[in-house]
C-alpha cells in the first residue's frame, strides 16, 4: 500500500487543468460495515422492490462509466460486470474500502458511497460532480459544523496521499481531511441535504419506510 512511486504517480496523475475534467467517472460503493447496529447487512435490506444496494447502483450508475462494491460484504445478485473489491489489508473502516478503489485505477475520478444512503438522488450526484476543479483533489461536503461527509463524496486521483498520510498515522477515521487545503467542503442545498442521509438501525429503517409510504 506504501509504494512511494505509486503514490507519486497518484500526486501526480492528470493534475492539470486541461486533463480532469476529462478523466473516467468511476463509482465505488461501500458494502464492509458489520451492520452491528442494525442486525443485518445493510446492503440487503430492501426498500420496496428493491435493495438498498441496488438504488445506489442505479442513482450513481447514471454518471459512472464502471460500478465496483468495496469490501467483502455479502450483497444481492447484480450485474456480473460489476467487480468486488477486498479492503485494503492492515485497514478498517471506509478508508480501507476507499483506498483499495484508488489503487485499483487510479486514474479515474472515484464518486463514493455507500450501501445504507437509500434517499440519494440524482440531483445529489450532479451537484457533487459539479464541485469537481483543477486544484480540488477531493470534495467531500458539509452539511452542517457537526456533518463531515466521508461518503457521497468526490476523490480524485491526487486524494490517495492524502488517505496514505492517515493510514500512516494508524488513524481510521477521515474526519482529518476536513482541513486539508486541497480538499474542498461545499455545502449543498438544503432540499438534497437528506441524500447524505445514512439508514444504520432499525429505527431508522422504519423511519425511511413510513417517508416511502
Amino acid at each position: 500500500m506504501n509504494d512511494s512511486n505509486n503514490s507519486t504517480d497518484a500526486l501526480n496523475y492528470d493534475g492539470g487543468s486541461e486533463h480532469w475534467s476529462r478523466r473516467p467517472i468511476f463509482a465505488g460503493v461501500l458494502v464492509g460495515g458489520t451492520s452491528s447496529r442494525m442486525g443485518t447487512p445493510k446492503s440487503l435490506l430492501r426498500l420496496q422492490e428493491t435493495t438498498f444496494l441496488e438504488h445506489v447502483i442505479s442513482v450513481t450508475g447514471q454518471r459512472a462509466e464502471q460500478t465496483v462494491l468495496l469490501g467483502s460484504g455479502p450483497t444481492p445478485r447484480v450485474s456480473p460486470d460489476i467487480d468486488q473489491l477486498e479492503d485494503v489489508p492492515g485497514l478498517a473502516g471506509p478508508i480501507a474500502g476507499i483506498m483499495a478503489a484508488l489503487i485499483h485505477r487510479p486514474d479515474v475520478c472515484w464518486l463514493i458511497t455507500a450501501c445504507d444512503m437509500p434517499y440519494v438522488r440524482i440531483e445529489a450526484v450532479d451537484w457533487l460532480l459539479n464541485e469537481r476543479g483543477s486544484d480540488r483533489w477531493a470534495v467531500l461536503p458539509v452539511i452542517s459544523p457537526q456533518r463531515f461527509e466521508r461518503l457521497l463524496a468526490v476523490y480524485e486521483p491526487q486524494s490517495r496521499v492524502l488517505l496514505e498520510r492517515i493510514a500512516a498515522r494508524g488513524q481510521r477515521s477521515l474526519e482529518g481531511l476536513a482541513n486539508e487545503p486541497r480538499v474542498h467542503s461545499p455545502t449543498p442545498p438544503e432540499p438534497l441535504h437528506k441524500c447524505w442521509t445514512n439508514v444504520n438501525t432499525p429505527d431508522e429503517l422504519r423511519q425511511l419506510k413510513r417517508d416511502t409510504d
